[in-house]
């Protein structure tokens, strides 16, 4: 009874103070399971830092998570250099007279720009009536025409200097996300430690944590085997459908729009945020052209990119988790949007590693429900069979050994008669 209570007081502040401490990590969890997950996908990476200082543990983890920060940092500086780079000479080719005046004659034929403007003029500055002034009054309408033209030019330039100003400012407030992420004050610091003793005691850890958790060991190993796979396929199924979708995006906008490494850089990064996608390039470039009297190419792309790069990324993305985490496409499909809509961009990892852990504790326990019933059945088949042979004994033959009745008295040896001689005489 003793025991009993104290197992009950005990559970009881196990319960409570877990409560308490989820509660004080809680704005930590996504760091340190962000930190969990790169700890996991970069153990190679690890492995050769190891090798290469002697089997210190802590040299080599601190070497593998500056490379890591380093690898985050430098391609996404580099490249967002480079589409700027790109974006302010898309800018400056579209302003050359070469293609500002063919492309200025389609909008005043397409929108009559002239019957507006000469409208616009007329308004506030009437026709005179003497032919003299007349002249004078047309030659400023023209001056007019010019100035109109100058000023949507200038407008048009500056609009793309502050997209391109604005793309680097996007670039700095990514960088500001990544770095609260990875180096800022609290989330980052803990994302980078959360790393740093992933890799350096990541092993200790998990054994310690093991040992904590009342299920058999090869069980937990299952799970962390199945752990272990998923992870690795949905971060690559997330990369393969943004890159695929920004490539497929980028080669049919580039006959169009051209500098092909800008918009596959654009295409991709707008395909890794959830719920906006790709449809943030394709469709402005869909609008230029329908607005510059190309209907034909305007509605092919939109047909493309709403029908094939909108499914694109589901194709990938499902048949990644299907061959590599062995997960049904249904179930694949299924969970990496629901796991969108409830959890946001972090769904997309943590639904059908949910999904997959869940799938793994289902066979567990199915395997545990068949040996537990095994056993309770042979135990109950023994006890029935034990009966069954005790009922068909005997009454007289069942309980103890009974001892073999006595054998009969041994009856002594009669000795023969003798004849009687006078019996014989008197017969006689």
């Amino acid at each position: 009874m003793a025991r009993l209570v104290s197992l009950i007081v005990l559970t009881v502040l196990i319960v409570f103070l877990g409560i308490t401490f989820f509660q004080v990590i809680a704005p930590f969890l996504l760091p340190l399971f962000l930190a969990g997950v790169v700890a996991l996908l970069c153990q190679p990476m690890f492995r050769y830092f190891l090798t290469r200082t002697n089997d210190k543990t802590h040299w080599a983890a601190g070497l593998t998570t500056a490379a890591i920060l380093a690898i985050i940092f430098v391609p996404l500086a580099t490249g967002t250099v480079i589409a700027t780079a790109e974006l302010y000479a898309f800018a400056q080719e579209r302003l050359e007279p070469a293609q500002w005046k063919p492309a200025y004659g389609k909008f005043r034929e397409r929108f009559d720009a002239d019957e507006i403007i000469d409208s616009v003029y007329d308004r506030f500055s009437p026709p005179p009536t003497d032919k003299d002034q007349l002249d004078e009054w047309k030659a400023r309408r023209a001056r007019f025409h010019e100035q109109v033209e100058t000023n949507i030019r200038a407008n048009t330039k500056a609009a793309l200097d502050r997209v391109a100003e604005r793309t680097m400012g996007f670039a700095a407030s990514t960088f500001g996300i990544v770095g609260r992420i990875v180096s800022g004050i609290v989330g980052g610091l803990m994302f980078i430690i959360g790393l740093f003793y992933f890799l350096a005691d990541g092993p200790v850890l998990l054994a310690a944590t093991r040992e904590l958790i009342p299920v058999n060991q090869d069980y937990q190993q299952q799970l962390l085997h199945r752990f272990n796979k998923v992870i690795r396929a949905v971060v690559l199924a997330t990369f393969a459908a943004a890159l695929g979708q920004g490539i497929a995006t980028a080669a049919v906008l580039y006959f169009f729009v051209g500098h092909f490494f800008l918009l596959s850089i654009v295409c991709t990064l707008t395909a890794m945020i959830p719920l906006i996608g790709t449809w943030l390039v394709w469709a402005p470039v869909a609008i230029w052209l329908a607005a510059d009297g190309h209907w034909g190419s305007a509605l092919f792309v939109t047909a493309y990119g709403t029908i094939f790069i909108g499914t694109l990324d589901n194709i990938i993305r499902t048949y990644v988790l299907h061959s590599d985490a062995k997960l049904h496409p249904l179930l694949a499909f299924v969970s990496v949007l629901g796991g969108l809509q409830a959890m946001g961009l972090w769904g997309i990892f943590v639904g059908p590693t949910v999904a997959s852990c869940l799938h793994a504790l289902v066979k567990i326990f199915n395997t545990e429900l068949k040996a537990f019933s095994e056993e309770k059945f042979a135990n109950i088949k023994a006890k029935s069979a034990s009966d069954m042979m005790h009922n068909t004994i005997p009454p007289d033959m069942a309980g103890e050994e009974k001892t073999p009745p006595p054998a009969p008295p041994e009856q002594p040896e009669s000795k023969p008669h003798k004849k009687d001689p006078g019996k014989r005489r008197r017969k006689r």
